[in-house]
């Protein structure tokens, strides 16, 4: 994966990873394969979709759960309690 490669080059995300990995994707398409890429940062995600990769996955399966995940906790954070789970909570333990 580009990302592994690019942090087992350097500390930080350089310019001249992001350089080869654009390369890579235009080489990768003139050469009539199918480029793909993770990314979860959505802008670069649509800059190599722009370069020409076909395969371009936008999220991880953690983050997507994570994501989704919050958004359930805050659609229920200001209900009440049922009533089960009132007398679950302040029982002793």
């Amino acid at each position: 994966m580009p990302r592994d490669c690019g942090l087992s080059i350097t500390s930080h995300r350089g310019a001249r990873v992001q350089a080869a990995i654009e390369d890579a994707i235009v080489r990768i398409q003139k050469a009539g394969k199918a480029a793909g890429i993770l990314s979860a940062d959505q802008t670069l995600a649509r800059r190599y979709i722009e370069l020409g990769a076909r395969f371009v996955a936008v999220g991880v399966d953690t983050t997507v759960l994570m994501r989704g995940l919050q958004t359930l906790a805050c659609a229920f954070k200001d209900a009440p309690l049922p009533q089960q789970a009132r007398s679950h909570r302040s029982s002793p333990t």
